[in-house]
């Protein structure tokens, strides 16, 4: 039987992270690069937050079984206990013989609806050895989990990059996390690696620069004017819309509840979607 024997937990959290993103046509994809975060030793897992709203949407990490190391990715929300505290979120993955082992997506594979997620359920990456149905064994460098994650009862979908080193499943091994995104649209599928970059119209963001201060004003910086910024929430409502006109903007905040936003900004008929903080 397979058990988890200890609870030492890293905090995504406290990962440094530079968060971008870009609409598109298909949606809104939030996309999130940070200083990579390897892990490296048993019971040693990392929550991964998408939309940066407190909550912990999957858990993913390596740990000790009864007979050896192994990896795990779960619809968890704690990574502290990641075998007992599912959520209702999800991993694409393959069911097998009472076990279900995460799938090792490709760049493009599409995640949404028709994806074989599974929830409720710990997903085995690589357990003691390479199982046959074990798909994360060796050495896999820049391949995706794809995730569903529950926001407000609408459901979204993104990926997380991973490097995973299973030592032939002779030793703990190494797990590398990324950079990861979702669609912040309700019900909207992502491609693997999908970052919302447009191919028309970046160079109008060439230069662009944006941060909230301590007084929550939103600030912008451009090579072009601005032509207006809207701002909004995590249930896709927008609160916030103000036109603009110059390369130097700012937008205040204060009037909004503290949380995560999105601010879609436009610059010569392109739009970026940037991720900001109302504290």
């Amino acid at each position: 039987m397979k058990k988890n024997t200890s609870k030492k937990v890293l905090n995504y959290a406290a990962m440094t992270a530079a968060i971008l993103g870009t609409a598109n046509a298909a949606g809104q994809i939030v996309y999130t690069d940070i200083d990579d975060l390897t892990l490296a030793a048993a019971d040693e897992f990392a929550g991964i937050d998408f939309n940066d709203d407190g909550i912990v949407d999957i858990v993913t990490g390596l740990l000790n079984f009864t007979g050896g190391p192994g990896a795990i990715a779960n619809g968890a929300s704690d990574p502290a206990d990641p075998n007992n505290t599912f959520n209702g979120n999800g991993i694409v993955g393959v069911p097998a013989s009472g076990f279900y082992y995460p799938s090792n997506l490709s760049e493009g594979v599409m995640i949404d609806n028709a994806s074989p997620i599974v929830t409720s359920q710990r997903g085995d990456m690589y357990v003691y050895a390479c199982y046959a149905n074990s798909q994360w064994c060796g050495e896999v460098t820049d391949k995706y989990l794809g995730a569903s994650f529950d926001v407000d009862g609408a459901t979204h979908y993104g990926w997380v990059r991973l490097d995973v080193f299973s030592n032939g499943g002779g030793g703990v091994g190494t797990m590398v996390i990324k950079d990861y995104a979702y669609d912040a649209t309700p019900d909207t599928g992502i491609e693997a690696g999908d970052q919302g970059e447009l191919s028309v119209g970046d160079n109008n963001f060439a230069g662009f620069t944006s941060f909230v201060d301590n007084n929550n004003v939103l600030n912008m910086r451009a090579s072009l004017p601005l032509e207006s910024v809207d701002i909004v929430n995590i249930a896709g409502q927008t609160v916030i819309t103000q036109r603009l006109s110059n390369t130097n903007e700012s937008l205040d905040l204060s009037s909004l509840s503290t949380g995560i936003y999105i601010a879609n900004v436009s610059i010569n008929g392109t739009q970026k979607a940037i991720k900001v903080v109302k504290r």
